[in-house]
């Protein structure tokens, strides 16, 4: 199990999607291992859609979603769409404050 600071980062997919499945908690530590998970990938990656599977995290501290926020932003030109799933809807506003919606986390 992810211990505080720790995520466990599993990358899926099939020639249309790469799915990455977070488990643990956000925080900002956490999210650099995210966004350092997605840097290794994103070369063997681009043209595809990315799905981010958010439904094993545990809890969420500002710094882990402002992180990952801008880690989906800076990358999302390099994907055909980026998604997000499994948040609750107070999760996603957050995300939509840092310009990444849930539902198409390309249109900002």
């Amino acid at each position: 199990m992810a211990g505080k600071g720790r995520m466990r980062v599993s990358i899926d997919g099939d020639r249309d999607t790469v799915v990455m499945r977070l488990q643990g908690n956000l925080d900002g530590s956490s999210a650099c291992e995210v966004e350092q998970a997605l840097d290794r990938v994103v070369d063997k990656t681009t043209g595809r859609k990315l799905v981010f599977d958010l439904g094993g995290v545990r809890t969420y501290e500002y710094f882990g979603v402002a992180i990952l926020a801008k880690t989906i932003r800076n990358q999302r030109n390099h994907f055909q769409e980026v998604l997000l799933k499994g948040l609750s809807a107070a999760t996603e506003n957050v995300f939509k404050h840092f310009g990444v919606y849930g539902a198409a986390a390309t249109s900002a």
